[in-house]
């Protein structure tokens, strides 16, 4: 027997049990004890007086952050501006670091035998990377587009990763003026952004309680530029698997 009624979010997943009418909240770490997509997966009420086994099933096939964009959506319509404001600028964060090690990993894997090489090069991205906060993390991807000569291997990007610096700095604005047309939107709309700075206000001593129309424009902005990477780096679907299975 399957849930009629189910909700998903990056977290969550609600689902009416069709039997007793219980509304259920299965946690994905806890209860359903997976991150992946749920096509279909039995489980069991969580009314004590019930305990019968159902289906649910259907999950988003959404990104990551594409997901955090659709719960800042849903917090700015029951009016919690704070979390949506901080939801709207985690998503960018996570878009960015997804984003990043796609071009410079799983796209430059094209031989099965630079398995163990692709896994060093994601561990070191991620040691490289561990303390960039928002800033650093536009920067670097601000750094990458303006690079005169991209990685083109797995090699190559294994030696620019290895390289990378404790802070990204902060390119010179001209340099965006004079880059290529291809990122010159996305870098300039990176640049330009301060979305992070009203989440620091929030999430830090001020506690700054937004008003509507800033969360709107929060969400807006990080929409605008998530949408606007994927069209730049051809990533609607930042789907690692994918090019694994491409490979092996």
């Amino acid at each position: 027997m399957k849930s009629k009624l189910m909700e998903t979010n990056y977290e969550n997943f609600y689902a009416d049990c069709p039997v007793c009418q219980h509304s259920n909240i299965f946690n994905r770490r806890d209860d359903l004890k997976t991150f992946n997509r749920i096509s279909r997966m039995q489980v069991t009420c969580q009314n004590s007086e019930c305990r019968l086994e159902f289906e649910i099933g259907n999950d988003l096939i959404n990104s990551p952050s594409e997901m955090l964009l659709m719960e800042a959506e849903r917090l700015i319509d029951i009016k919690s501006y704070m979390l949506s404001v901080i939801v709207s600028v985690q998503a960018v964060e996570n878009h960015i670091s997804q984003l990043l090690l796609l071009e410079l990993a799983y796209k430059k894997f094209t031989n099965p035998n630079e398995l163990n090489k692709l896994n060093e090069l994601i561990e070191i991205y991620a040691k490289r990377t561990k303390k960039y906060g928002f800033q650093c993390q536009v920067n670097f991807l601000i750094n990458y587009m303006l690079l005169d000569s991209k990685p083109l291997t797995l090699e190559d990007s294994l030696n620019y990763v290895s390289s990378l610096p404790e802070k990204q700095s902060t390119c010179k604005k001209e340099a965006i003026t004079n880059s290529i047309d291809a990122y010159k939107g996305l870098a300039t709309a990176l640049y330009n952004t301060e979305i992070h700075r009203i989440r620091n206000k929030i999430a830090h001593k001020q506690a700054l309680r937004p008003s509507g129309n800033q969360a709107e424009q929060v969400l807006e902005e990080a929409s605008k530029i998530i949408y606007m990477s994927q069209n730049v780096f051809d990533s609607h679907v930042i789907d690692f698997n994918f090019y694994l299975n491409q490979c092996i």
